[in-house]
């Protein structure tokens, strides 16, 4: 019975051809491979079950416990049902005492497997002899367990005469049949996994845009290159492979070697180099490059990328952003910038720290913008700053670091900085302008003064002559007065025209005061009947005197106005002596 086992078990080995052959099946997809895997070992599994050993008429043993416990475990659930349902038939057409005993192995012998796989294999990957022979174990307790199912007297006797060859020979059977159908797929798989890695190296390689370079690192000769290197360089792929990389390298020899060794060596596999074309040109390149595996012995790869325009960009930024730099810093105006978002200074020129008064720009650098705007200038401040117009020019006050205050005349643009949202701002001190646009306004009114001055000096004869006549009249009609023997009507008339030519000298006295005073700054409310009035009684005399008629129209009601009464009695008196 033993011999007959160890045949039976051995019949199993051709499982493991299943194993390589379902790799070599055209079918790709998935469900039908699995499906065909399942009839491949159904196969054996008939094969199996047709060379038993028999117990007694309908009684048989075989190894299709191990079949269809190993086929639940390495193969899944498909192939699985398939030997399942095949097997189950066979047996049932092989009937005999022992059919549900037979059913029953099968189904409880593929429900282990599966369960095992799922739940126990995953676990314990570590001691996979170990796992797999209590695996085995497991199986055919649960196989001798089944064979209560058969009528007392004979399943006690069939368990005395195979429990012991089923317990021994069984496990150890199922431990060698797994065993080998995984070192097989861990075979399989590995050989899978280099082909499919040739396979991607071949289409990263050849089919690559970028060119690739294979160089032996101890004599630095070129051992292969895809077709964008030839293309890139200018000599074709066998030239290529004729020459060494310090053919194609300008930097120093010795240099190269250092960046060859640092490569293999993972210390860096990022060079910047100038590179030779068939053509003599020289190209400013990017390299990535790295040891790398091939046919048993350490290359270095490099992936070479043309970056001249990016150079030329670079080179052309650092040369604007020089003359940005010297240009600012020359400026005779203070220039900062400031992010929008945070409001404080990220940029200085020397003319913005002379202004602020700050030594260097630590001082500033991080600062509130705000924190050195007078407080009054603030708000207005922060709405041009939320307003989305370009603002025009303003006049503000700036704060010192000591607090000192500084006339400034700003305009600020919108830029972006380090990739911020970001204000540039011009600002010119204008302290000296405003000194001297205070001097100047004290200047005009000295000027007008003095002209008003020279006015009256224009207005002396009339205006003595204007007030020398009412003077004789005074005198005059005091006399008559005087020489009067007794007081009559005509004394009282004369004393009315006394008064009179009285109230006249204090109006002509008055306006020529009032003219003469120095002009307020501010503007008043005046009637523009008083201003005629006024300016009329200082000229009025001027005019009689080279007979001219002077005749005034003047809209009753006429509304007050908001002026400097002064200035346009000035205009007035001008207008009036030019017309003369």
């Amino acid at each position: 019975m033993v011999m007959q086992l160890i045949s039976n078990v051995i019949s199993l080995l051709a499982l493991s051809v299943v194993y390589e052959v379902s790799y070599l099946l055209p079918v790709k997809h998935k469900l039908a491979s699995e499906f065909i895997k399942g009839l491949l070992i159904s196969l054996i599994g008939i094969i199996v079950m047709s060379i038993p050993f028999v117990l007694r008429p309908g009684l048989v043993f075989d190894t299709r416990s191990i079949l269809i416990g190993v086929t639940a475990l390495m193969y899944g659930t498909i192939p699985t049902v398939v030997v399942v349902v095949v097997a189950s038939v066979y047996r049932i057409i092989q009937g005999g005492v022992g059919i549900y005993v037979g059913l029953a192995v099968i189904v409880t012998s593929a429900t282990i497997g599966l369960l095992w796989q799922k739940f126990v294999l995953k676990q314990l990957p570590r001691n996979r002899w170990f796992n797999t022979y209590l695996f085995g174990l497991t199986l055919h307790i649960a196989m001798l367990l089944c064979m209560f199912l058969l009528p007392t007297p004979l399943g006690q006797e069939t368990l005395r005469i195979i429990s012991v060859p089923i317990l021994v020979l069984y496990p150890v059977g199922t431990v060698v049949l797994t065993m080998l159908i995984l070192r097989q797929k861990e075979r399989t798989e590995a050989m899978m996994q280099v082909s499919e890695a040739n396979g991607r190296y071949k289409s990263l390689f050849f089919n690559n845009h970028a060119a690739i370079l294979l160089s032996d690192p101890s004599n630095g000769k070129i051992v292969d290159a895809n077709a964008a290197a030839s293309q890139f360089y200018g000599w074709p792929v066998a030239k290529l492979k004729e020459m060494v990389i310090s053919d194609i390298n300008t930097i120093p020899r010795h240099a190269l070697k250092e960046a060859i060794s640092g490569a293999i060596d993972g210390i860096e596999n990022h060079f910047f180099f100038q590179q030779l074309t068939a053509s003599g040109h020289v190209v400013d390149v990017e390299v990535y490059g790295g040891p790398i595996k091939f046919a048993g012995r350490t290359l270095i790869y490099s992936i070479t990328r043309d970056v001249s325009e990016r150079v030329a960009a670079e080179k052309a930024l650092h040369e604007s952003e020089s003359r940005f730099r010297m240009v600012v810093q020359g400026a005779p105006d203070a220039i900062f910038i400031f992010r929008e978002k945070e409001g404080r200074f990220s940029f200085l020129n020397q003319a913005a720290l002379r202004l602020f008064g700050a030594d260097t720009e630590d001082q500033l650098l991080g600062t509130l913008v705000m924190d050195r705007i007078h407080p009054s200038f603030r708000k207005i401040v922060q709405d041009r700053m939320n307003s989305k117009e370009a603002p025009p020019p303003s006049e503000e006050i700036f704060l010192k670091l000591d607090g000192t205050l500084v006339n400034v005349e700003v305009t600020a643009v919108r830029i972006g900085y380090q990739e911020q949202k970001s204000n540039l701002v011009f600002v010119r001190d204008i302290t000296e302008r405003k000194k001297m646009d205070e001097s100047r306004v004290e200047m005009d009114v000295q000027l007008r003064q003095h002209q008003k001055l020279e006015a009256i000096g224009t207005l002396a004869g009339g205006v003595a002559h204007e007030i020398n006549n009412p003077l004789n009249g005074i005198m005059n009609y005091a006399q008559l007065i005087l020489d009067m023997d007794e007081q009559t009507q005509a004394s009282g008339q004369y004393a009315e025209e006394i008064i009179h030519e009285t109230e006249r000298i204090s109006e002509i006295v008055k306006s020529l005061l009032q003219f003469s005073r120095q002009e307020k700054q501010t503007h008043s409310y005046a009637e523009v009947t008083d201003i005629i009035d006024q300016t009329i009684s200082l000229i009025r005399t001027i005019i009689k005197k080279d007979q001219i008629q002077l005749i005034i129209e003047l809209e009753p009601d006429l509304p007050a106005i908001k002026c400097r009464s002064q200035q346009i009695q000035q205009v007035l008196m001008n207008i009036l002596i030019n017309a003369k």
